[in-house]
C-alpha cells in the first residue's frame, strides 16, 4: 500500500490517472473487465492484487458452468498453493483496502532506487543467539519506488 505523508514511496492505493473499472459487484465479469483494460504489452508478467478479504470472496465465484474463477494449484517448487485467475497469477496484500482489485504487471509499472548505501550491522550477542550458535544481522537500506508506466496497472474498484 505504502506510505506517502513526507515520504515519497507511491504504493499503489495512491497512485492516481490510472485505468479506473469501476464495478457495482467484484464478479467474473469485473475480474474479466480489469484484464482487458490492461494494456495488452503489459499482459506478459501481470497479476491480479487483492486483500485477504476479497480474495476469500472471489476464491467463491464460480462460472455459469459452475466452474470456479480462482484455479488452486500446487507450486511445485515450493509446496506451496498458487493461485491464478484467466491464467494470471494472483497475489495477497493484506495491506490493501477490502473490494479493490489490482491487475498490474508490477516489474513494468514501478521503478526503484537505493537512495543510499546499504548498512550492514551485526546485533549485539544475546542469550538466545549465543544458546542457538547464530549471528543476527541487521540490513538498513533507504528505497524509494514510484510508479513509471501507468499503463501497466488497473484498478478494478467496487462502488460503496
Amino acid at each position: 500500500k505504502g506510505q506517502t505523508g513526507n515520504k515519497s514511496f507511491e504504493g499503489l492505493d495512491s497512485v492516481t490517472g490510472i485505468t479506473e473499472v469501476s464495478v457495482t459487484a467484484i464478479d467474473e465479469e469485473a475480474l474479466m473487465d480489469g484484464l482487458h483494460s490492461l494494456h495488452p504489452t503489459m499482459l506478459s508478467g501481470a497479476e491480479y492484487v487483492m486483500n485477504r478479504n476479497t480474495f476469500n470472496a472471489v476464491a467463491k465465484l464460480r462460472t455459469a458452468d459452475g466452474q470456479f474463477v480462482l484455479i488452486a494449484t500446487k507450486d511445485i517448487a515450493h509446496g506451496a498453493p498458487s493461485y491464478s485467475i484467466f491464467g494470471l497469477p494472483v497475489a495477497v496484500n493484506d495491506a490493501m483496502d477490502d473490494n479493490v482489485i489490482y491487475v498490474a504487471n508490477i516489474r513494468e509499472a514501478y521503478g526503484a532506487l537505493i537512495r543510499e548505501d546499504a548498512k550492514l550491522s551485526r546485533v549485539a550477542e544475546d542469550s538466545v543467539n549465543l544458546r542457538r550458535g547464530t549471528i543476527q544481522f541487521f540490513l538498513e537500506v533507504d528505497v524509494d519506488a514510484k510508479v513509471k508506466n501507468k499503463q501497466a496497472i488497473v484498478r478494478i474498484k467496487k462502488q460503496q
